[in-house]
C-alpha cells in the first residue's frame, strides 16, 4: 500500500500510551482477538526513497471463517473498520497491487532431508507470519546446512545420516514456534493475558540471541570458525534458547497453562499467575528489565547502548548459576569499543562532507577524484 498514516499520528500522545519508540519506527502489530494486522513502513525515515507499507491481516479461521460473500479487499476492510484508530491509520491508503486472500496457511513436510536433497525452512514448513519464524528458522538451517553440506562435496558421502541433524533440530524450531504463536493466538483473548504470554516470548528470545551474540563475540576476538561449532552443542543448539533446560521449562510450563485456559480449565486470572509466578521461579528475568512488573509496557525496554551494557553486565556479575558462565560471558567491551568507533567513523564523514560542501561553494578545483577507493580486482 501507500499513503498508509504513521500510526503515530493517529494514536493517543506519548504521555498516554508510554511506549519507548514511535509506533512507526519499525514494523507495527494490532492485536486483537482471534487476529492480528502488520503494518511494515518502508518510508519512515528521512532517506527513505521507498514509498511502500507492506500490510498483512492473518486471522483465526475457527474464529473467522472465510466468507462466501467477500472479495478479499472487502474483507480486509471490514476489519479495519472494525477498530476506530486502525481506520484513521488506513483512512488514505490504497493498494498498489491486487488484494488476496487464501485459507489456512500452516502446513508440515514428514521429512526435511532424503537422498541428495535438503528442503530449506519455508519449503518444510509454514506456520504464521507472527515473530518471523519462517526467517529464523531459515537462519538457523542455513548455518547447520552450509559446512555439512561442503563436507559431503569434499568427501562425496551424501548419506542422510550426515543431515540428520538438520532434520531433527528444524522440526524442532516448528514445534516450539507452533506453540508459541498458538498461545500467542489464544492470549489475544484480553490485554492481561497476552501482557503476561509476551514476557515468555521476550525470555526465550533473549537467551537464543545471546548465545549466537557469544558466538559472534569469541570470533571476533579469535578469528576462529570453530567458534560457531558451539551453536549445535548444549545449550546453544537451535534457536529461542530452548535447548537450555531452565528456557524449556519455563516455556512448556507456561504454554501448558495457556492451554489449559483455552481448555476451560483455568480462569484468565489463574493463568496469568502462573505464568509470572514460572517467570519469577526460573530466576532467567534480568533484574534490570521491568519483566515480573506487569505494569511495565515494554518490559525489555529500549537496546541503545546503555541499556544493552547493562544487561551484559547483570548477566556477567549478577544472574543466577544457571545463567552466569553459560551466557552473557563476554560483549560488553566489544560494544563499548564498537560504539565509539561507529560514532567516530560518522563524524569523521560528516566533517568530510561539511568541508566539501563548503569548499565547492567558493573553490571549482579538487582532488576528490585521487581519494576513491581502489578498484576491486
Amino acid at each position: 500500500m501507500v499513503d498508509v498514516r504513521p500510526f503515530d499520528t493517529v494514536a493517543p500522545p506519548r504521555e498516554q500510551h508510554g511506549m519507548p519508540s514511535p509506533f512507526s519506527q519499525g514494523t507495527l502489530h494490532h492485536m486483537f482477538r482471534g487476529g492480528w494486522l502488520w503494518v511494515i513502513p518502508f518510508d519512515n525515515q528521512s532517506t527513505s526513497t521507498s514509498e511502500l507499507c507492506s500490510v498483512g491481516l492473518n486471522l483465526d479461521l475457527d474464529h473467522y471463517p472465510r466468507p462466501d460473500d467477500l472479495s478479499a479487499e472487502e474483507e480486509f476492510w471490514q476489519h479495519v473498520r472494525r477498530f476506530p484508530s486502525v481506520a484513521r491509520q488506513f483512512e488514505r491508503a490504497r493498494a498498489v497491487r491486487p488484494y488476496v486472500s487464501t485459507d489456512r496457511t500452516q502446513f508440515a513436510s514428514q521429512k526435511v532431508v532424503g537422498d541428495r536433497w535438503c528442503l530449506l525452512p519455508h519449503a518444510s514448513d509454514f506456520i504464521d507470519p507472527l515473530f518471523s519464524s519462517g526467517l529464523a528458522v531459515t537462519v538457523m538451517a542455513l548455518n547447520a546446512l552450509g559446512h555439512r553440506l561442503i563436507d559431503a562435496v569434499r568427501q562425496d558421502d551424501f548419506d542422510t545420516s550426515r543431515f540428520a541433524y538438520l532434520d531433527h533440530w528444524t522440526k524442532r524450531m516448528f514445534r516450539f514456534y507452533d506453540d508459541l504463536v498458538s498461545c500467542s493466538y489464544i492470549s489475544f483473548d484480553d490485554f492481561d493475558l497476552w501482557n503476561a504470554w509476551n514476557r515468555v516470548w521476550t525470555i526465550t528470545t533473549l537467551y537464543g540471541t545471546n548465545a549466537q551474540n557469544q558466538a559472534a563475540v569469541t570470533y571476533e576476538k579469535t578469528h576462529d570458525p570453530a567458534c560457531f561449532d558451539r551453536l549445535e552443542l548444549p545449550p546453544y543448539r537451535g534457536l529461542q534458547g530452548i535447548d537450555n533446560p531452565w528456557v524449556e521449562r519455563l516455556f512448556d510450563q507456561s504454554r501448558d497453562a495457556v492451554l489449559a485456559y483455552r481448555a476451560g480449565e483455568s480462569t484468565k486470572e489463574r493463568t496469568i499467575d502462573r505464568i509470572y509466578e514460572l517467570l519469577r521461579e526460573s530466576e532467567l528475568c534480568p533484574a534490570v528489565w521491568g519483566t515480573l512488573n506487569p505494569e511495565d509496557r515494554c518490559p525489555a525496554g529500549v537496546f541503545t547502548l546503555w541499556p544493552l551494557m547493562k544487561i551484559l553486565l547483570w548477566g556477567k556479575y549478577r544472574s543466577p548459576r544457571h545463567v552466569r558462565g553459560s551466557y552473557f560471558t563476554g560483549g560488553a567491551r566489544m560494544v563499548g569499543r564498537e560504539a565509539v568507533e561507529a560514532y567516530t567513523t560518522e563524524l569523521r564523514a560528516g566533517g568530510l562532507q561539511v568541508h566539501q560542501t563548503v569548499r565547492d561553494m567558493w573553490f571549482n578545483w579538487n582532488r576528490d577524484w585521487a581519494h576513491r577507493a581502489a578498484p576491486r580486482k
